[in-house]
C-alpha cells in the first residue's frame, strides 16, 4: 500500500468530533473564545426571560458540543427551573435515567430543607433536537455536570453522551469555560427578571390605588436622584371623612371596624381610579386623593368634584350589617375639594420614605371637610375649584372664611349636580341674603336668610348665617370685610 492510500485511509477513519478537537488544539484559545464570546453577547437578547434564555444557550451548546442530552436547574428565590435539550435518538429510559442522576447532583448544593420530590419531570421545559444515530445502542455512556458559580442563585450545568470517554482534557477546559461565563449571564437575567417581577407586584398592589399610567410614571423615573427631587405641581385635592367615626368606633369591636373600612376603602377607591385619580394615604377612615399629581389633566377639578359626587351616592349602597350606630347616626360622609400648588415627591428618610405631597392647598382641603358638618354640606369646595367647572355643575355659595393660620380669606361653595340644583326661587333669596351679608347690612341680610328659611326651613347653612346676622346687628365686628375668622381647625 502506496504512502498516500494509507494517509486517505487514516482521514477516512477520523472521526468529526476529532477533527474539531484537532482543530481547536491546533487554534489560538483566545480566538475560541473571542467566537464564543461573540455568540453568548447575542444570548443577550433574551435577558429579560430567563427561561428563553437558559432554551437559547442550550441550542447554542448543540452547536459546540456533540452529545446527545444537556440540562441546566436554576435554584433561585425558593423556585427551582429546569431547562433540557434531548436528542431524538436517545429512549424515554435514557432520558429518565439522565435526568434522576442530574437531580441527585443539583441536590447536593441546594440547601438541606430544600424538598427534591418538588423537582418532577416537566415536559413543557424540555427541547428536542434532531440529531443522527452513530450507534445501534444509543445508551449514555459518558456524563459531566458542572457547578455554575454565582451570588444570587444555585446553579448546575448537566451534559451526557452516547459516546464513551468523550470527555476529554480538551472537551473539560472549554465547558468549565462555558459554565463560568453563562454563570454570570444567567444571573444578569435573574436580577432583572427579578426587577421586572417586583415592579409587576408594586403595580399589581398599587393599581388599587392608583391608576396604571400614574404607576408607569413613577416607575419610569430615571435614577433615583430624580425620583428624590420634589416637584411643584397644580393639583387638586380631595379630602373625605366618615362623620363622627370615632363614637361610632367606640361601639363596636375592631374586628367590624376593619372589615367595613376596608369595604368602604374598596368603594371609594375605585370610585377615585376612574375618574383618574390616586389615593395619596388613608388616614384613620379619612382618604386623602389626589389629581394631577403625577398624571395631570386639564380637567383635573372637575375630575375631583365628579368624585366626591359619586362617593355621595355611593355611601348610602355600602352595606353597614356589621356595625351598630349611636342613636340617630347613620354613615356619612364629608369631602372638602381644593386645588392649588403643592410639592410632590418622594418624601421620608432612607428607612422609609412615601411619594406623597405637601402644601398649603392640602390644609386647606382639610379645613374644607371639617366645615361640611357645621355648613351641612356634604361636599364643600374652594372658589379655585368653583372657577374651573363647567355648566354640568351647580354651585352655592356658602361663606367667606379665614381658616386658622391663614389671613388670607377663602370663598367656598357647595356643589351639585345640574339636575339637583335648589330652586331658582331659593338661588336667587340665597344669593341676595349672601350680598347683604358681605356689605355688612345684617338686618336686610337676615330678612333675605329667613325668607330662604321659609323655602328651604331645614338650611342648616342659612340657619348660621341668618344666626350670624342677628348677632352681628346688635354687635358688629370691627374691620368687617366679608369674612369670618375660624378660630378651631
Amino acid at each position: 500500500m502506496g504512502e498516500a492510500e494509507v494517509f486517505e485511509t487514516n482521514v477516512n477513519e477520523i472521526s468529526e468530533k476529532d477533527l474539531l478537537v484537532s482543530a481547536l488544539k491546533s487554534t489560538e484559545k483566545t480566538f475560541f473564545n473571542y467566537i464564543f464570546l461573540e455568540s453568548l453577547f447575542e444570548m443577550n437578547l433574551y435577558l429579560e426571560n430567563t427561561a428563553s434564555l437558559l432554551k437559547n444557550l442550550l441550542y447554542l451548546i448543540v452547536k459546540i458540543f456533540e452529545v446527545e442530552i444537556f440540562s441546566f436547574f436554576i435554584f433561585n428565590e425558593g423556585e427551582v427551573q429546569k431547562h433540557s435539550l434531548i436528542s431524538n435518538s436517545l429512549s424515554k429510559i435514557e432520558e429518565n435515567d439522565f435526568y434522576k442522576v442530574s437531580k441527585l447532583h443539583f441536590g447536593s448544593y441546594v440547601p438541606d430543607d430544600f424538598d427534591l420530590s418538588l423537582l418532577e419531570y416537566n415536559e413543557e421545559q424540555s427541547y428536542r433536537f434532531e440529531k443522527k444515530v452513530k450507534t445501534k445502542q444509543n445508551v449514555i455512556s459518558s456524563y459531566e455536570h458542572f457547578v455554575l458559580y454565582a451570588n444570587s442563585f444555585v446553579g448546575t450545568f448537566h451534559i451526557g453522551a452516547v459516546e464513551f470517554n468523550y470527555f476529554t482534557e480538551q472537551e473539560l477546559k472549554l465547558l468549565h469555560f462555558f459554565c463560568e461565563k453563562i454563570a454570570f449571564l444567567i444571573e444578569m437575567s435573574l436580577n432583572f427578571t427579578s426587577v421586572i417581577n417586583k415592579e409587576m407586584r408594586m403595580k399589581k398592589t398599587f393599581s388599587r390605588f392608583v391608576p396604571e399610567e400614574i404607576i408607569d410614571n413613577i416607575l419610569g423615573y430615571e435614577g433615583e436622584a430624580k425620583q428624590l427631587v420634589g416637584e411643584k405641581r397644580m393639583v387638586a385635592v380631595v379630602i373625605v371623612d366618615i362623620r363622627d367615626f370615632t363614637a361610632i368606633s367606640e361601639i363596636n369591636t375592631p374586628e367590624n371596624v376593619v372589615s367595613f373600612l376596608n369595604l368602604y376603602f374598596t368603594h371609594m377607591v375605585e370610585i377615585i381610579k376612574k375618574n383618574g385619580g390616586a389615593v395619596d394615604k388613608f388616614m384613620g377612615d379619612s382618604i386623602l386623593a389626589l389629581f394631577g399629581a403625577t398624571t395631570s389633566y386639564e380637567d383635573n377639578a372637575q375630575r375631583a368634584v365628579r368624585t366626591a359626587l359619586e362617593m355621595q351616592e355611593v355611601i348610602h349602597t355600602i352595606d353597614t350589617s356589621l356595625l351598630i350606630f349611636p342613636e340617630n347616626h347613620e354613615l356619612k360622609i364629608g369631602i372638602g375639594i381644593h386645588q392649588g400648588n403643592v410639592v410632590v415627591g418622594n418624601i421620608g428618610c432612607q428607612e422609609k420614605i412615601d411619594y406623597t405631597v405637601i402644601g398649603d392647598s392640602v390644609n386647606l382641603a382639610s379645613r374644607l371637610e371639617s366645615l361640611t358638618k357645621q355648613y351641612g354640606a356634604p361636599i364643600i369646595i374652594s372658589d379655585a375649584i368653583k372657577e374651573e367647572l363647567d355648566q354640568t355643575f351647580s354651585t352655592r355659595h356658602l361663606d367667606i372664611v379665614r381658616v386658622k393660620g391663614k389671613s388670607i380669606p377663602v370663598s367656598i361653595y357647595r356643589v351639585m349636580r345640574k339636575e339637583d340644583a335648589y330652586s331658582t326661587e331659593f338661588q336667587e333669596t340665597i344669593t341676595k341674603a349672601m350680598e347683604l351679608y358681605i356689605l355688612g347690612a345684617w338686618n336686610l341680610a337676615y330678612n333675605y336668610f329667613t325668607k330662604a328659611l321659609d323655602i328651604m326651613p331645614q338650611d342648616t347653612a342659612t340657619m348660621v348665617l341668618q344666626n350670624r346676622c342677628k348677632s352681628f346687628a346688635s354687635q358688629p365686628p370691627t374691620n368687617w370685610d366679608g369674612a369670618i375668622t375660624l378660630l378651631s381647625k
